[in-house]
């Protein structure tokens, strides 16, 4: 019987078959990686995107309750009657401020206190609640361009110079949707 060499010399080359399921394996690989790859991008961007609508809904609860904490005098009003030292009101999903040394206030006059810049292309809404006289229940959501509420963010604002002064504030029963806020600044207020 004849022996065969095992060098390099007996082996001339890969057979069809050996190449075909090599360059199978390869575009399987690359599939599967490229698509973990565009996917942990698309994740990267929602994410993105999330935190930007949250920064803008707690910014605007955190000022809007550090605004109204040391308030007095504090109304929730609707419509266009804003008579008060200072107000603080949403307009086409937006936070409005005004205070006493502007004059009489009307609907769309005020500072839009944060601007373009801030919303990116969002709109908010408040819902405001009191209760026990010197508590408010605040919730502010977050809207995307389409309207749908993409972040919503809660706080109860226990109101200081109010319990202090014995007056309680004044406001429908129930939530309020989009109220204007009415008051005068009280010690402490920013």
């Amino acid at each position: 019987m004849r022996r065969r060499s095992r060098g390099p010399a007996a082996r001339r080359g890969w057979t069809l078959v050996e190449v075909s399921v090599v360059l199978l394996l390869l575009v399987l690989v690359v599939a599967l990686a490229g698509g973990m790859i565009l996917s942990g991008g698309n994740l990267l961007g929602r994410s993105a995107q999330l935190g930007e609508e949250k920064r803008i809904g707690d910014a605007a609860c955190q000022w809007l309750s550090g605004k109204l904490r040391y308030a007095t005098e504090l109304r929730l009003a609707g419509g266009g009657d804003l008579s008060a030292p200072e107000a603080v009101w949403v307009e086409d999903g937006r936070l409005w401020y005004r205070n006493s040394g502007e004059g009489d206030p009307q609907p769309g006059q005020g500072i839009d206190y944060y601007g373009d810049a801030f919303y990116q292309g969002r709109t908010l809404s408040v819902t405001a609640a009191l209760h026990d006289q010197h508590y408010l229940d605040l919730a502010v959501r977050v809207h995307r361009a389409g309207g749908e509420v993409c972040y919503t963010t809660r706080t109860t604002v226990k109101l200081l110079n109010l319990e202090i002064g014995g007056v309680p504030a004044e406001g429908p029963a129930g939530e309020s949707e989009d109220p204007a806020f009415l008051f005068a600044s009280g010690q402490g207020a920013s």
